[in-house]
């Protein structure tokens, strides 16, 4: 996922070169987020309110907003839930947890 793309799922406004977006890590009221994109590709993230990098990344992964590099993948389950619909479940090499994805429904 690009700068681009995680800003426009996030609903954020553009400030410079990047934008600016609530932080997912904590209650935001006013945006604290800033997203940028690195010359190499990267997107940046900083939260402003002082929440830890860590937990802005984990915030989003639980929001299925950011990607897991294919190499860092261990396992992948695909299953189905309680409602009939498909889900697939990774787990990492550093032993994180990437929270259920729908697939389809």
């Amino acid at each position: 996922m690009t700068a681009s793309e995680l800003a426009r799922q996030l609903h954020t406004r553009k400030t410079g070169t990047g934008w600016s977006a609530k932080c997912p890590a904590h209650d935001d009221r006013e945006p604290s987020l800033s997203i940028s994109q690195a010359a190499d590709g990267k997107v940046l993230v900083k939260c402003h309110a002082g929440c830890e990098q860590e937990a802005v990344v984990e915030a989003l992964k639980t929001r299925g907003l950011w990607d897991v590099p294919a190499s860092h993948i261990l396992v992948s389950h695909v299953y189905l839930s309680a409602n009939i619909r498909l889900m697939i479940a990774t787990v990492n090499t550093d032993g994180s947890v990437v929270f259920p994805k729908l697939l389809q429904k």
